[in-house]
């Protein structure tokens, strides 16, 4: 899987960046008065709505590496046109790297696209490394002003699940499929996907659709117990081994998970709640309260006053299954709070425990 050569840090493009842009050398020719500069960064927030961002390779960089930037083609289909202009080839894949990560999970976009000239070959070679497919060319697009020559646009684009920054794996079980996403670095969410439910924008159904899961309607198929698990070519290694134990958890060969995990959502309370989840053993319930006691302990009247927070943090779990709230009942046993449904937190506890 790719992954950035170094950290990029990214500032809003403003008029006032001019001479930054010109002393940096991201807009050639670099003989250009500055207000020539400001006329083309004006234009490029107008094209990009606002858009557009200076980056920096570190948190004390005075100088830019590139000018970067989206313009939305189609909101509804989540679709836009990339532009970069860097001040160096070697910072180029770092850079656009940076960007696609930005774009398709910041700006929650679904495909991203670039033209470039023909004869900007380091360009076109970054890009098929990190994925993007040629689609075509606008013949005689460009204009390349140092030699008056018309050029080729080659156009290639990129979807979010074909991406290598991060992938999603699909385990099959009785009542539909366990779908869980993660990067190089560890598991990020997961999510219980039903047989015949109905697709929405999320990027476990971007990669369900890829990856055939889903019928002509755009409902999880029926029919998935032919592989242990199903996942596209660029998934990262780190969430195939993970599908890899969730298989073998479904066919009662594993009881405990080990995976890293990289959560950077919830708040720091959450985050306790969801490190906790793990020390529940397998085919073992807590309480809410129970849980809560592993935080304020030796404090019980604290834990009883916690119980409720436990509970909503349990609820906005992003990675069920791997930290077990499916483990986590109410009072008197009953079965409450589960984002895959009641159903399918008794199925896994029927699982644990009976051995079904």
């Amino acid at each position: 899987m790719m992954q950035p050569e170094q950290s990029i840090r990214f500032e809003p493009l403003r008029v006032s960046d001019a001479s930054l842009v010109k002393k940096a050398g991201l807009l050639l020719p670099t003989d250009r008065s500055t207000s020539l500069f400001r006329d083309e960064i004006r234009q490029l927030l107008k094209d990009c709505r606002h858009q557009s961002w200076l980056a920096y390779g570190s948190a004390d960089a005075d100088l830019p590496l590139a000018i970067t930037g989206y313009s939305l083609s189609d909101l509804q289909d989540r679709r836009a046109a990339m532009h970069v202009a860097v001040s160096d080839s070697i910072s180029l894949e770092a850079v656009i790297l940076a960007l696609v990560d930005k774009l398709f999970w910041e700006h929650n976009l679904y495909r991203v696209e670039m033209l470039v000239p023909q004869d900007q070959q380091h360009y076109l070679e970054v890009l098929n490394r990190l994925g993007f497919k040629r689609e075509g060319s606008l013949r005689n697009g460009f204009l390349d002003q140092s030699s008056g020559r018309h050029l080729d646009l080659i156009a290639l684009a990129l979807l979010r699940p074909e991406q290598s920054l991060a992938g999603v794996a699909f385990v099959p079980f009785r009542l539909g499929l366990f779908a869980i996403a993660g990067r190089n670095n560890g598991l990020f969410a997961s999510r219980f996907l039903r047989h015949g439910e109905t697709a929405d924008q999320s990027f476990f159904f971007e990669c369900a659709e890829l990856a055939g899961l889903l019928d002509d309607s755009g409902k999880i198929k029926f029919d998935m117990k032919s592989k242990d698990y199903t996942a596209l070519d660029s998934t990262p290694q780190i969430v195939l081994e993970a599908a890899s134990q969730v298989s073998a958890y479904f066919a009662g060969k594993r009881e405990v998970f080990d995976l890293p995990v990289s959560i950077e959502i919830g708040s720091d309370f959450q985050k306790s709640v969801w490190k906790t989840l793990d020390r529940i053993p397998y085919g073992t319930t807590w309480t809410y309260e129970d849980l809560a006691f592993q935080l304020t302990q030796p404090d019980q009247s604290a834990a009883k006053r916690l119980s409720r927070a436990v509970g909503s943090a349990c609820a906005a779990n992003p990675l069920p299954l791997i930290l077990p709230c499916h483990r986590v009942i109410g009072k008197g046993g009953k079965l409450v709070g589960f984002s895959g449904g009641l159903d399918i937190k008794e199925y896994l506890l029927d699982h644990e425990i009976m051995g079904y």
